[in-house]
């Protein structure tokens, strides 16, 4: 399945990496839609445009234009609609050689893509890490539907990251600001991070793992993954 975007300009095919529930938009943890991830080959326009890069989708792709809140009651009326087409938003990843450094960048995206969940924790494994050297391992988050804007707070982005336990963003963490607060999306609402982080000494190689917690405290969120940059020196 594709999914087609308009990067700086030209239209790309993405190819559908995962999917799952929706975000609770619809007024419920289960709601009656799907979320559905994709990724999109766009090397040959990053190599030739050295400028500040600009996705959309098509016209006519997305229904909501008016910048209302995407779970309003004109989007989801209480009878639960199935009207697709809502972007949350998108992350560039670009992987380049430089002489001067050596390492390997390893993007963890399926199955994570467009898993969803709300009020618990969601744990998983990177495979394959690389061992880690005498460099700074870099670690980047991308994800859907963490949120400010239309009834959320700062205070409900108190959601933490932790890689082998160790708390990397998040309160009490090494940032104490949250991996899933939409600080990606402006204006308001913002529903999409790209975070990046240095993890250096806190990587075992081979498998490690990782846990996001969506408290409800003072309120749960629905959260979804989209995907992990990992590059270890």
């Amino acid at each position: 399945m594709q999914k087609h975007i308009i990067f700086d300009g030209f239209d790309i095919a993405g190819k559908l990496i995962g999917n799952g529930s929706d975000a609770c938009w619809c007024g419920g943890t289960t709601g009656a839609n799907t979320n559905v991830v994709y990724r999109a080959n766009v090397t040959p326009y990053v190599l030739t445009h050295n400028v500040t890069h600009t996705v959309g989708v098509p016209v006519g792709a997305n229904p909501l234009t008016s910048g209302e809140n995407p779970w309003s009651h004109t989007v989801c009326p209480t009878t639960k609609n199935t009207m697709q087409g809502l972007p949350d938003g998108a992350s560039l990843v670009v992987v380049f050689t430089n002489s001067a450094e050596t390492g390997t960048t390893v993007i963890y995206d399926a199955p994570l893509a467009g898993t969803e969940w709300f009020g618990s924790t969601l744990t998983y494994t990177l495979s394959g890490v690389p061992t880690p050297g005498a460099g700074n391992t870099i670690f980047t988050e991308i994800g859907a539907d963490g949120q400010i804007g239309g009834g959320y707070t700062a205070t409900i982005a108190n959601k933490p990251t932790a890689i082998n336990g160790t708390i990397i963003a998040g309160p009490s963490g090494i940032d104490p600001d949250s991996d899933w607060n939409g600080t990606d999306g402006v204006p308001l609402n913002q529903l999409w991070d790209t975070h990046t982080h240095d993890i250096t000494g806190i990587l075992s190689g081979g498998t490690d793992t990782v846990s996001v917690t969506s408290n409800c405290t003072p309120n749960c969120d629905c959260l979804i993954g989209v995907a992990n940059v990992l590059t270890v020196r």
